[in-house]
């Protein structure tokens, strides 16, 4: 039996990122990850529309790409620049999707990576769909046992932190990496890598994503060129951070390794705010026709510890502040009919939103007071009405979305706010169905470019 204090989780990620194949997943795990692929297009899509795109391109934008087919990278840094731009692009909406065991969302940094690369080497739909589930699974396994939890509570993003993590395993497995350099560019990887949660609000939120995508694969770059780190990057993370009277815990000998494809951990937001919004605006959602048919007094809501402490803009001056604040939200929800993308991502804040979120009322409900709390959350939420009239409601579970044809609708949402034709969403669809059978990736590259 291997002693606690030697058994190292970034080995076990290391090799499990390295040698599982495809076929070791189910058909019900590989169909959650081309739901993911496909959710991840349909955001980045939506967002290349934004007008902060240009601001961004015109920093990274790479305009030499090589087009070499080898597994050996050349001397241009600028496919690099590419994955910066889709990380930050992939998380400008906050409309990503979500993974319960990082806290934070893994398919933008893990795509952003993988599609130029795969692109760049001319790899198979079948290796890049591999490399994404295996990279996906080992961001997990890194994030989870309450690490990642730990990591938040510190102020730090995770995803920017486990993110560069996801992107340097997809393009190691990728690159086809050994398991003992796979586990050295980890390490080249997080010494990139930074974000904290005092940028939630702000334009510095998704660059965190894309920055670190791209840490993930200069790390690879690195790791090439004879570089190399420590081989035990994770277990330190998780040193560090992991709760300390919980560590034997996060180390035991046999861990059990779970997929959060195969156990359905990644979740798709319906709406493009914070995740911890999503509650209150379902329960607004549900209130709305009494809303309509009355005059609301004050709005209450109870919920979550988190919600106050990382949704901190009562009066947002801003679009991106507007996504970290529950009154903001709720108001939108409640004057506003789907789909509420364009609401969402207001160019300018909408006065009479604003002025009917000064009328929402929050505090912190006295059973999700703390850490505990945790995955276990709810919102109740109740319109009082000047006529002394109230009507109420309360959300349990994950408000996200339920079902492929939501998802489809989602995607259809988000092609057209990225004014593309209505055929291309069949096509996308059609092409990341069968994305194991595709010679090489190449579609979806063109696709984020604006080239199909």
């Amino acid at each position: 039996m291997v002693p606690k204090d030697k058994f190292m989780i970034t080995e076990q990620i290391a090799i499990l990122v390295t040698e599982k194949k495809l076929k070791e997943y189910s058909p019900k795990a590989i169909q959650l990850a081309k739901d993911a692929i496909l959710d991840y297009l349909a955001v980045s899509i939506a967002a290349r529309n934004d007008p902060i795109s240009e601001k961004i391109k015109s920093v990274f934008y790479a305009t030499d790409t090589p087009n070499t087919r080898n597994r050996e990278i050349p001397e241009s840094i600028s496919w690099i620049d590419q994955i910066i731009i889709n990380g930050f692009l992939s998380h400008l909406l906050d409309f990503d999707d979500m993974g319960n065991s990082i806290r934070g969302h893994p398919s933008g940094p893990v795509l952003s990576a993988l599609i130029p690369l795969a692109h760049l080497i001319g790899a198979t739909g079948e290796d890049f769909l591999s490399a994404y589930m295996v990279a996906v699974d080992g961001m997990a396994i890194a994030g989870g046992r309450g690490v990642a939890t730990a990591i938040q509570a510190a102020g730090l993003h995770p995803t920017a932190i486990f993110g560069t993590i996801g992107s340097v395993l997809a393009c190691g497995r990728l690159l086809r990496l050994e398991a003992y350099q796979l586990r050295s560019a980890i390490a080249l990887a997080i010494v990139q890598t930074g974000g904290t949660t005092a940028n939630f609000g702000t334009p510095a939120k998704p660059a965190q994503v894309g920055l670190g995508a791209g840490s993930g694969a200069r790390a690879v770059q690195l790791v090439q060129k004879g570089i190399y780190g420590e081989l035990n990057a994770i277990d330190t993370l998780i040193k560090i951070y992991g709760e300390k009277n919980n560590y034997q815990n996060l180390v035991d000998d046999d861990p059990k390794i779970e997929s959060d494809w195969e156990s359905g951990r990644i979740l798709f937001k319906r709406y493009a705010s914070c995740w911890l919004t999503h509650q209150a605006i379902q329960a607004a959602k549900e209130l709305r026709s009494f809303y309509l048919n009355g005059d609301v007094d004050r709005i209450n809501v109870q919920g979550s510890y988190r919600i106050k402490g990382m949704l901190g803009y009562i009066e947002p001056k801003d679009r991106f502040e507007a996504k970290f604040s529950l009154p903001y939200c709720v108001a939108t929800a409640l004057i506003n009919d789907e789909p509420l993308l364009r609401h969402l991502t207001p160019l300018h804040i909408d006065e009479k939103v604003l002025n009917l979120a000064q009328r929402v009322k929050f505090e912190i409900h006295p059973s999700l007071a703390d850490i505990s709390a945790i995955d276990k959350e709810f919102v109740k939420m109740e319109l009082v009405f000047k006529s002394g009239e109230r009507h109420g409601t309360t959300i349990t579970g994950k408000a996200a979305i339920s079902s492929r044809k939501e998802l489809i609708d989602k995607a259809r949402v988000c092609f057209e706010a990225g004014e593309r034709r209505s055929d291309q969403l069949q096509k996308t669809d059609e092409f990341v169905t069968h994305i194991e059978s595709a010679p090489n990736v190449d579609f979806l590259s063109s696709l984020l470019q604006g080239d199909v």
